[in-house]
């Protein structure tokens, strides 16, 4: 599966305990193991075979075996573990942003000493990001050679899953940026944080840092505020596309400021509410909302025009869950029912 090929993205153990170089092995591990392997070790055993040496070397294993046996511990107490996400259902972990591991400033640390480490930081969040958008990359290579053996429309469309569409739809959009937010980057360096805020759908989805996630959706929220006060401040006002374009945050908002509608966006407006009620029936037929990593469970709702700011998952996969049979009808209605709801549905603002 296209998980187990990007496991360096998705693991149940946590990130802070992880080594850089690679994620840690759990196995059993003993003194006796732990003083063999190494070299140096054994050295100092035929030359040395004090009591305070071997005393020593025992005290060490001890602390590692204790570290190891408190990580597999919490390995297996993580929710996450018990938990098999849909292959089917979701993209690969490389085609949402890496953990950006920021370091903490220590008390008698230089701000310059605190100010490269930070910079360091988000350099290598970068650089995994955009490797993220070249593994991807192949990934879609990969798919197209195995879909173009499928002739027919109706073969390729049931060997097409969410996952596959959900790939190639944001590696389209993160390779079309790619050339310039690269350029950004080379010329930035530690600086590029704050350039690439200044222009945030210039950016790849994979080099999006948590502040700038959270600029973008309370810029959208906003947004869509602003439309639902203007139609309602309207005597017996009818929802009309532009309204639902900026809902569903299509276009610029620099169309609403001069008080323009989104170029298109009636034809836009149609073909996005279509391929979210095409989602809708694949996550119902793929095993439901349940089987939705957390992290696609707020990218899903966010997309059909929730605010997912301050919401816990439970509550997001609890309104997805609800909107998913809506929209499907329980799965005995048609893709024109599921757009005829989803318009109602953010019209009368229920999405907010």
């Amino acid at each position: 599966m296209r998980g187990a090929r990007l496991s360096s993205y998705s693991t149940s153990v946590p990130r802070r305990i992880q080594p850089n170089t690679g994620s840690l092995v759990l196995r059993p591990v003993t003194a006796a193991r732990l003083y063999a392997d190494q070299p140096a070790a054994k050295s100092v055993g035929r030359l040395h075979s004090s009591a305070r040496s071997a005393t020593v070397t025992a005290t060490a294993a001890a602390e590692e075996q204790s570290n190891v046996e408190a990580v597999a511990a919490s390995a297996v107490s993580s929710p996450a573990a018990n938990v098999t996400w849909s292959s089917v259902l979701n993209p690969p972990d490389s085609t949402r942003p890496p953990a950006l591991d920021l370091p903490v400033r220590k008390p008698k640390q230089s701000l310059a000493g605190h100010l490269l480490r930070l910079g360091k930081a988000y350099g290598s969040f970068y650089r995994s990001g955009l490797k993220a958008v070249l593994i991807n990359r192949r990934l879609v290579s990969q798919l197209k050679k195995k879909t173009n053996s499928n002739s027919g429309k109706d073969t390729l469309a049931s060997t097409i899953t969410r996952a596959d569409l959900l790939l190639r739809e944001r590696t389209r959009h993160d390779f079309l940026r790619l050339p310039l937010f690269g350029l950004v980057v080379l010329l930035t360096g530690e600086f590029s944080p704050l350039v690439v805020l200044l222009f945030p759908k210039l950016t790849p989805y994979t080099c999006r840092i948590p502040s700038h996630v959270a600029k973008l959706r309370r810029a959208a929220h906003e947004r869509r505020l602003r439309s639902y006060q203007k139609i309602s401040s309207a005597a017996a006002a009818v929802p009309t596309d532009a309204h639902l374009a900026r809902v569903l945050g299509i276009g610029f908002a620099l169309w609403d400021r001069v008080g323009l509608a989104v170029p298109l966006a009636s034809r836009r407006v149609d073909k996005l509410l279509r391929e979210i009620v095409q989602d809708d029936f694949r996550i119902r037929s793929g095993g439901g909302v349940e089987l939705l990593h957390p992290d696609e469970v707020a990218l899903a709702a966010e997309r059909r025009g929730q605010d997912v700011r301050d919401r816990s998952t439970a509550g997001l996969r609890s309104w997805l869950r609800k909107w998913v049979d809506d929209s499907t009808q329980s799965g005995a209605g048609s893709e024109e029912d599921g757009v005829m709801a989803a318009r109602e549905r953010l019209a009368v603002g229920k999405s907010v």
